[in-house]
């Protein structure tokens, strides 16, 4: 059986153009009996896709409906564990605008490690990769079963607090854990609103 492909595709531009296009995005996924693949996460400036699936991702789907609307934008982001490779692409009026690719490591022992928890049964109990991004901040991925998010731990040195920060399906913090671990004890905040990816601090 082959790993699941994760991505999210988020469409942004013109507001009218958005709520014409999630109606058009809908029957285009049906059509391609995509619907239960996919979980939608929109905001008002944004349409946010969130894709786990076999085989590859379904960007002939989003093509078209990028070409129907040129005036918006489709960013596509995955990460491929089988193939150990993540990547971005930009989608407007149906043509590739820009496009990254990048290696992922997948064992133990490579520069950046994974760590597997599996129940006696098979089921997937926990898969983690973490990056060292700054002196005091790490940044990664996790998966079980059925969840999956991006992850974000920050330790504050004079202080010895840890904070986690994950997503849930879209491109923004929505929960936060704070803690030590010399208490053992950490308490679960959800962000309201959530703090875009980017604007974290």
């Amino acid at each position: 059986m082959s790993l699941l492909i994760h991505a999210t595709v988020t469409v942004t531009g013109g507001k009218d153009a958005l709520g014409a296009c999630e109606a058009r995005l809908r029957r285009l996924l049906s059509s391609q009996f995509l619907k239960d693949e996919v979980t939608e996460h929109h905001g008002r400036e944004a349409l946010c896709y969130d894709l786990k699936i076999e085989g590859g991702i379904p960007f002939p789907v989003f093509a078209q409906a990028s070409q129907e609307f040129p005036g918006l934008e489709f960013v596509a982001e995955w990460v491929n564990v089988a193939a150990g490779e993540k990547g971005r692409a930009t989608l407007v009026n149906g043509r590739v605008t820009g496009q990254e690719n990048e290696r992922v490591a997948t064992l133990a022992d490579d520069e950046h490690p994974v760590y597997i928890e599996v129940a006696p049964e098979g089921r997937l109990v926990l898969g983690l990769t973490l990056i060292r991004t700054a002196r005091d901040e790490w940044r990664g991925y996790a998966l079980t079963a059925t969840r999956d998010a991006l992850v974000r731990l920050v330790r504050r040195p004079e202080s010895d607090a840890i904070e986690l920060y994950a997503t849930e399906g879209g491109t923004e913090w929505t929960h936060r854990w704070r803690g030590s671990l010399a208490a053992g004890r950490f308490e679960h905040d959800a962000l309201s609103p959530p703090v875009a990816i980017e604007g974290a601090v």
